[in-house]
């Protein structure tokens, strides 16, 4: 398996990280990271591609952990040019947060964003260089940001950084006053995101694993956090719950 892997890489490599294709998906971007398209039923026909049963789809919560059809195409063949938009708390609660993430007089950051961005326009803190439009980041720390944001968005990179209280106070001091704070993360539910089972040398291990307050569980997990509890003390949560994609969404208010 291990082999097979390595080859599945090697090809992988010839066939998306060459400059042709590399140009294809930088053109496909800069048409999906859109308003006018995000918005459009175009998105959802996509989204929702090898989708069995669509009436059961909003409310299914297992999609990552079966990895059924429909996840693995979004997140195998369209991450590239879906970014941050391909997971599903995104999609169902797209109709309130297109219009302020893409409202040219909010100031945006995307906080881990620079592989998987929500719009071009957003401002990327990233550990990385460069995010995938050839863009220099120029932020690599929250404590670097110089300015006032009005939204701060980050999906799936919480639960890399072992210190979120320091982030969430970095949050907090961005944000202006009734500034947006909005999350998708990764649940316990999905057991190959949960702590000492995820490892990725190239955006490091999951350092947390996040449930939600009143989840009630069988087992003992290591590294485990009522996220919810951790974003109250800093923030008003005006949304929380699983969503599809075995992920927490949460939409909070300074």
């Amino acid at each position: 398996m291990h082999i097979l892997k390595k080859i599945k890489g090697r090809v992988d490599q010839v066939l998306f990280n060459n400059p042709i294709a590399r140009a294809q998906f930088q053109k496909k971007r800069k048409q999906m990271l859109t308003r006018d398209f995000l918005s459009s039923p175009a998105y959802e026909e996509l989204f929702l591609e090898k989708v069995s049963d669509r009436a059961a789809f909003n409310e299914f919560l297992d999609d990552a952990q079966q990895k059924t059809p429909n996840f693995m195409y979004r997140h195998q063949k369209m991450h590239r040019v879906l970014g941050a938009w391909r997971w599903k708390g995104l999609f169902l609660n797209r109709n309130e947060f297109i219009p302020c993430l893409f409202d040219s007089k909010n100031r945006v950051i995307d906080f881990g964003g620079a592989f998987g961005p929500v719009s071009q326009q957003a401002t990327i803190v990233d550990f990385a260089r460069k995010d995938v439009f050839g863009n220099t980041v120029n932020y690599h720390d929250l404590s670097q940001v110089n300015f006032q944001a009005d939204i701060i968005f980050s999906s799936h990179t919480f639960e890399h950084i072992k210190e979120l209280e320091r982030v969430l106070r970095d949050i907090r001091n961005i944000l202006k006053p009734g500034g947006q704070l909005i999350l998708n993360l990764p649940a316990y539910s999905c057991i190959r995101w949960q702590h000492g089972v995820h490892t990725n040398k190239k955006f490091n291990d999951h350092y947390w694993t996040f449930i939600l307050k009143q989840t009630q569980l069988t087992e003992e997990l290591p590294h485990l956090m009522a996220i919810d509890e951790l974003i109250e003390k800093h923030f008003e949560v005006l949304r929380c719950n699983y969503t599809g994609d075995n992920s927490i969404f949460i939409w909070a208010r300074k």
